[in-house]
């Protein structure tokens, strides 16, 4: 049994070192390395946290849970690496407005159906120049 766990820990701890490498071969930029060794680094705190419980617990169904714990946070980490490496992707930063361009994009739009709306309100209503009789 404490070889299967430590072959699993190995394991682990490949697979967490495969998808660093991975991640970092894809990002271009330094701010995608920060974020993907930050996502890293507490992911892997999870990990550890929840291998150590794995490891103490005796109860099989606390082991099962623990261990679906380390899969969904592995999982999480190998989507977090993936959407960081397509974000340094240079076609995805060229559709990507930053706030000010946004806040531009978002005046312009205001102000061209402020436009439209008083251009709409100087047209004649169908009602006036009618008199009563």
């Amino acid at each position: 049994m404490n070889k299967l766990l430590n072959f699993l820990s190995v394991l682990c701890g490949t697979a967490a070192l495969t998808i660093t490498v991975v991640g970092l071969t894809a990002c271009g930029t330094n701010t995608n390395y920060v974020d993907l060794m930050r996502v890293t680094g507490e992911t892997e705190q999870r990990i550890m946290s929840d291998e150590a419980t794995y490891r103490a617990d005796g109860n099989l169904s606390d082991r099962v849970r623990a261990w679906s714990d380390i899969k969904r946070l592995r999982e999480k980490q190998m989507i977090m690496a993936q959407r960081i490496r397509v974000e340094s992707m240079p076609e995805v930063q060229a559709k990507t407005m930053t706030v000010e361009q946004g806040n531009a994009k978002k005046a312009e739009l205001v102000a061209a159906a402020t436009a439209r709306y008083q251009q709409a309100e100087a047209l004649p209503r169908p009602t006036q120049g009618i008199t009563a009789m």
